[in-house]
């Protein structure tokens, strides 16, 4: 079995034309409790993704604080969200 590439499958889904209304990949959180408290909870338009009930995934290295912002994205129509990346303000 060969290993895939996920994001080979972000942009093939991305790249697909239809004539139906496109869906959003794409959403922006804040972080309600963060790694600061000892669990995530991201908000995203008034609804909670905890990382403890397997709805958010991110890198095993990335740290975020209470009160960040952060970009997800979803591949299943928001049931489980990626956390790409925080959001600084310039």
């Amino acid at each position: 079995m060969t290993n895939r590439n996920p994001f080979n499958d972000i942009l093939m889904i991305m790249d697909r034309k239809t004539n139906e209304k496109m869906p959003t990949y794409f959403y922006l959180g804040t972080v309600t409790k963060g790694d600061d408290i000892g669990y995530v909870v991201i908000n995203v338009g008034g609804l909670e993704y905890k990382e403890g009930e397997n709805e958010l995934m991110r890198a095993a290295r990335m740290r975020i604080e209470s009160g960040d912002k952060v970009l997800l994205i979803s591949l299943d129509g928001g049931q489980k969200m990626i956390i790409l990346c925080v959001v600084e303000e310039v």
